[in-house]
């Protein structure tokens, strides 16, 4: 379950995207060592990319930033 297409952005916008990934990891990871090793799915973090640099620079409104860096990034 790779993040192609929307699948995964489907599994996070439903808020099911731990337990599925986890229960896949579960069947896969066994079958698949050298791919899976160390792979976990990481709630509060894993749901979310980081915000460009860029992209916050280029927010700034009245001097403030109007984009905020997701958490963990």
């Amino acid at each position: 379950m790779r993040p192609e297409g929307h699948r995964f952005f489907d599994l996070v916008r439903w808020g099911i995207a731990e337990q599925e990934i986890t229960k896949y990891l579960a069947k896969e990871t066994p079958r698949r060592k050298l791919i899976f090793t160390g792979v976990s799915f990481t709630k509060g973090k894993c749901e979310y990319q980081p915000i460009p640099d860029y992209a916050i620079k280029q927010s700034y409104k009245d001097g403030k930033p109007t984009l905020k860096q997701n958490e963990g990034y």
